[in-house]
């Protein structure tokens, strides 16, 4: 998922695993974002691991913090 400073959605997608998904490690993996431009000119990109159980104690994110470019 992407924000724009102000907490405001931008677009979310979904990444493919480039490589051996079934670990504890770290993955690289790829996804493409296509969005409108910002209202501001830092955002939030937010990854969220799959939590099929759906139980919230597995539930995991990392948000990194971004500049956006004109």
């Amino acid at each position: 998922m992407l924000l724009h400073a102000n907490g405001k959605e931008l677009v979310t997608a979904s990444a493919t695993a480039r490589g051996e998904w079934m670990t504890e490690n770290f993955v690289p993996f790829t996804a493409t974002l296509a969005f409108p431009a910002p209202e501001t000119a830092t955002g939030t990109v937010v990854l969220k691991e799959e939590n099929p159980s759906g139980r919230p104690e597995h539930d995991a994110e990392l948000r990194i913090p971004i500049s956006f470019q004109k």
